[in-house]
């Protein structure tokens, strides 16, 4: 795994206890490269010095006050990096994005519990910053093979990791509510200010809902198993498909001999052969009877759904229907930025 942060918003000595907690084994396969992704060269550089195959992109800034006071921060930073990420990534063959966008997409809601089904808007800068790198993807993913792309809406990731050696820890003021109420704690700060007094609520100020960081990087570890699991699936299916197809080059006779096998399904019980008739047919040759995957047999050149014994009945159930003997095959569908390799 390559970590990629520009440390505007963050301190290198979480990356020193994020080895620290991974243990030896895995902090070997750890990197670190100080990067922004507004710098076009340095995000192509970093996809370029390994092989990779996804990318989980958590880079960008997420403060609403922010964004109206410094709107261009933000699309620089959010959508012009996010620009520079896709074609770093398409110039080195990754097609795998997980993207942390937000519930911010959904602007006042019209109903809730909210779904993937509510109209979309913005309130913000920030905001349509996610709304537009949204519609970046929903035109990049199937304008291209490979790409899957999942995009993350969700309010307000808190959290630490349970050892306390990794958890929100901001450079400067917070724009968070969590740090402030951890900064009282720690005697940093002398008071919480709670604003608001005319929300519907029982005490008329806000309710926030919250979702944990460490919840948020399970369901992000089970997406990577996943997707692992499908590559493998159709890693094999391309696989056994290759196969079958050096076996027909080698022996073109191959597909129609599969079909005619379907024939033995179930051994039809026999009827007397017609008088004069030897009871099966003598094949000269075996042929595809006009491209259609039929086979011609050659006793007086009738193209047949298959070769069958003259005298025995068609059996019943699926093998007795149309049968062709082609093989088919399916076609794959603070900054910081995580590279899974």
């Amino acid at each position: 795994m390559t970590i990629v942060d520009n440390l505007d918003n963050a301190f290198m000595e979480c990356y020193d206890r994020m080895k620290e907690l991974a243990g030896p084994d895995k902090a070997a396969k750890m990197t670190f490269i100080k990067a922004d992704l507004r710098d076009a060269g340095a995000i192509d550089a970093a996809l370029g010095s390994a092989a990779f195959d996804a990318v989980i992109h958590f880079a960008g800034r997420k403060a609403v006050g922010e964004s109206v006071a410094e709107p261009m921060l933000y699309y620089t930073h959010n959508v012009a990096g996010t620009v520079n990420l896709i074609q770093a990534m398409r110039k080195h063959g990754v097609r795998r994005m997980v993207f942390s966008s937000s519930c911010t997409v959904y602007g006042e809601p019209t109903y809730t519990p909210l779904d993937e089904a509510h109209p979309r808007s913005a309130m913000s800068p920030y905001g349509r910053t996610k709304l537009m790198i949204e519609d970046i993807f929903n035109d990049v993913a199937p304008s291209e093979d490979g790409w899957r792309v999942i995009l993350l809406r969700y309010f307000n990731p808190v959290g630490a990791h349970p050892s306390g050696r990794i958890g929100e820890h901001p450079v400067g003021i917070p724009n968070n509510l969590m740090p402030f109420v951890q900064q009282v704690a720690l005697g940093i700060r002398p008071v919480l200010n709670v604003f608001g007094t005319d929300y519907p609520t029982r005490d008329g100020t806000c309710i926030r809902d919250y979702i944990h960081v460490s919840d948020l990087a399970v369901r992000i570890v089970e997406w990577r198993e996943r997707e692992n699991r499908s590559d493998r699936e159709r890693t094999g299916k391309r696989e056994r498909e290759r196969e079958r197809e050096r076996e027909r080059d080698q022996n073109p006779l191959t597909p129609f001999v599969l079909s005619l096998s379907l024939f033995t399904l179930g051994r039809p019980r026999r009827r007397p052969a017609p008088a004069g008739h030897p009871g099966r047919p003598v094949l000269h040759r075996l042929q595809p009877g006009h491209g259609d995957g039929h086979v011609r047999a050659g006793d007086g050149g009738r193209v047949r759904e298959g070769v069958r014994q003259e005298g025995a009945p068609q059996p019943d159930g699926p093998a007795a229907g149309r049968h062709g003997g082609g093989v088919g095959g399916d076609r794959d569908g603070g900054q910081g930025a995580g590279v899974d390799r």
